[in-house]
Formats: C-alpha cells, sequence, structure tokens
C-alpha cells in the first residue's frame, strides 16, 4: 500500500522534536527600541553602495570632516533595499506635496567644508511626516558611484582613472576613514523614514523578537535625497541585471521600478 502522506519537511511540517516550541510572533517596529549611542544619530551628506550575490551594503559617508570618513554601515537584503527604495519615493512625494519641489544639490567644493556660524534667523520648526516603513519579506556586483567627489588623497591612485573610467573601488576607500567597529556593518530588515524641510532622517531597525531596536540613525540633507534615490534605484537595477535568473523578475506594479 502506498503512503502519500508528506514525508517530514515536505508539504506539512512533521512532528517537532520533544521540547521544542514554535510560535509566529508578530510586533510593530513604531515601538523600537532606540539605544542612547544610536540616538543621537549621525549627520552625512554622501553614500556608497555595494553589493554581493546575497546583499547589500550602504555606507553614509560624512565629508565635513578630514578625513572624510564613513559614520555608518548597513547590510540588507535585495528584497527590503527595493521596499527602501519604495518607502522613500513615498515620503519624496508627501515632503514635495508640503514643501514644494525637491531639487538635488550637488556640494561644490567650498560647500564641502565646515560652515561657519549663522546670524540668520531660524524659521519655524516643521513636524515631520508620518514615518515610511519599508519591511523585509523573504529573499534569497556592483558599486554605485559616491554621491560627492571624495576629498584628494595624499597617496597616489592605485589604478589611475582616465577620463572615461570611474575609480576604482580601493581608490574610493583608501580616502575614507573605516573605523574597525564598523567594518561588519549592522543589518537592518526594516527602515523608517522621516522628513523635515531641510533633512531627511531613517532609521535603520532589527525587527526581531523580543522587541525591534534601532541599529543606526542617519540624517541627510534633503537635497542629496534625489541623488541618493537614483544610486539606489541604478544600483537595484544592476543587481536584479545580475541576478537574472537566480531571483523571480519584479512584479509589474512594483513601485521601486517606477521613476
Amino acid at each position: 500500500m502506498n503512503d502519500d502522506r508528506p514525508a517530514p519537511g515536505e508539504g506539512e511540517p512533521g512532528p517537532l522534536p520533544p521540547g521544542s516550541f514554535t510560535q509566529d510572533i508578530h510586533h510593530t517596529p513604531i515601538g523600537a527600541r532606540v539605544p542612547e549611542e544610536v540616538g543621537r544619530g549621525a549627520f552625512c551628506n554622501a553614500t556608497m553602495i555595494l553589493q554581493t550575490n546575497e546583499e547589500v551594503v550602504i555606507d553614509f559617508i560624512s565629508t565635513l570632516s578630514q578625513p572624510q570618513q564613513v559614520a555608518a554601515r548597513v547590510v540588507m537584503t535585495p528584497n527590503t533595499f527595493a521596499q527602501v527604495i519604495s518607502a522613500l519615493r513615498e515620503n519624496v512625494k508627501h515632503y514635495e506635496e508640503t514643501f514644494g519641489r525637491l531639487i538635488s544639490h550637488e556640494p561644490s567644493p567650498q560647500m564641502s567644508q565646515p560652515a561657519g556660524p549663522s546670524s540668520a534667523p531660524a524659521g519655524p520648526a516643521t513636524w515631520p511626516q508620518e514615518p515610511q516603513i519599508a519591511s523585509a519579506g523573504p529573499s534569497s556586483s556592483e558599486i554605485a558611484a559616491p554621491d560627492s567627489p571624495p576629498a584628494k588623497s595624499t597617496h597616489p591612485p592605485t589604478h589611475p582613472a582616465g577620463p572615461d573610467l570611474p575609480p576604482q573601488i580601493e581608490d574610493l576607500y583608501e580616502q575614507l576613514k573605516l573605523p574597525d567597529r564598523l567594518l561588519g556593518g549592522t543589518y537592518a530588515n526594516v527602515v523608517m523614514i522621516r522628513h523635515l524641510a531641510e533633512e531627511f532622517s531613517f532609521d535603520f531597525i532589527a525587527n526581531f523578537y523580543p522587541r525591534p531596536v534601532v541599529v543606526a540613525r542617519i540624517f541627510l540633507p534633503a537635497g542629496r535625497i534625489p541623488s541618493f534615490l537614483d544610486a539606489m534605484s541604478n544600483s537595484l537595477h544592476i543587481f536584479r541585471k545580475k541576478a537574472a535568473g537566480r531571483m523571480p523578475p519584479p512584479r509589474p506594479d512594483d513601485p521601486s521600478e517606477t521613476s
């Protein structure tokens, strides 16, 4: 007689071993814990996006100090990365409905220097918009150019770049200070995005039991958001192109594919 019942691991799950316990956990990242050392956040004005076959890494860079330095490194799955793009597009839409068109402001060499005190009066405070949340779902390289040109290095480039050649990754990171504590990055599977008139804030969250925790808080100038969004969209396009056959194609209604 044939036994058509599925074997353990196929179809219906088999019996749990003695002493094992399983339970679905559902909680909201809105109540994520914010450690004191993370709550202060880091102000950055440039980004570098790297990819492997399994994850996307974003280095948030401050060019205000010399040497320029990586202030935070966040690691995400491509699925989370795509949802961050969608959430940021929606946040930009809300921003423009409130403050007008968001225009990209690329820093000039003069703007890369620390600004002195200003005597201009500050305007009224504006409350942030409701956060846009990108949650991770199940999911299984290239380098996006940094948002601003790196500072000149006192060392000769390892691979001199011609007029039509992009700089090599070794040359870019040779000009950046990357602390040892950031080499491994921090993993995030949820991102909350808010904005004021002058800046956007990103809370990168590890959403695990017993409660979510903010692992990195980043502030970016509003004028840097268009180029950041373009870099992320280009990076996702490159990833999907290189991963063709290894991951399902995007849905026709996938907002991360719209411009």
